[in-house]
C-alpha cells in the first residue's frame, strides 16, 4: 500500500470512528439525563428513587469523559500553547509536531497497557447498585487510548509527509 493510500485509509477510519463516537456521546448523554431526571422525579413526586440510576449516571459520565477526550484529539480541540512554535520556522514547527506526536504515542501505549491491567484487576468487582462489571467501566480508558493512537498516527503521518516534502 502506498503512503497516500495508507493516509487516506487511516483518515477514513478516523472520520468513521469520530462519527461513531459522536453518536455514542449523544446516546450516553440522553440516557444519562433521562436517568438523573427520572430519579429526581421519582424522589420528589413518588418518594421512591431508582437505586441504580446515580451509579449508572456516574459510570456514563466516565465514559463521556474518555470518549470526549478522543473526540477532542480528532478535532485538535485540546488546549495548546504556541508561544514557542509561533516564533520559529515552519519546518521546525513540523519537527516539533513530529516529536510531540511521538511523545503522546509513547504515553498512549503506556495508557493502553496499564488501562487493560486496571480493567483486568477489576474484573471480579461489580457496581453495588447497577451490578455492572467495573471492568466494563474501566475498559473505556484503554479503548479510547487505542482510538487516540490511531488519530495520532494519522497526525504523525501527515507531519512526516510535510517534513519530507520540504
Amino acid at each position: 500500500m502506498k503512503e497516500n493510500e495508507m493516509q487516506n485509509a487511516l483518515s477514513q477510519v478516523n472520520v468513521a470512528l469520530a462519527k461513531a463516537l459522536e453518536i455514542m456521546v449523544a446516546a450516553i448523554l440522553v440516557a444519562m439525563v433521562a436517568m438523573v431526571f427520572g430519579n429526581v422525579v421519582g424522589r420528589y413526586f413518588f418518594a421512591r428513587a431508582i437505586t441504580w440510576a446515580d451509579e449508572v449516571a456516574r459510570f456514563a459520565f466516565v465514559w463521556l469523559t474518555f470518549i470526549g477526550t478522543a473526540l477532542g484529539v480528532h478535532r485538535s480541540a485540546h488546549i495548546g500553547m504556541d508561544i514557542v512554535t509561533s516564533n520559529i520556522s515552519e519546518r521546525k514547527q513540523v519537527v516539533l509536531r513530529v516529536i510531540g506526536c511521538l511523545l503522546v504515542l509513547a504515553f498512549l501505549v503506556v495508557w493502553v497497557r496499564w488501562g487493560i491491567r486496571m480493567a483486568y484487576l477489576n474484573r471480579r468487582f461489580i457496581g453495588s447498585g447497577s451490578r455492572i462489571p467495573l471492568s466494563f467501566v474501566y475498559g473505556i480508558a484503554p479503548a479510547m487510548a487505542v482510538v487516540m493512537i490511531l488519530q495520532h498516527l494519522l497526525q504523525l503521518l501527515v507531519a512526516i509527509r510535510a517534513l519530507v516534502r520540504r
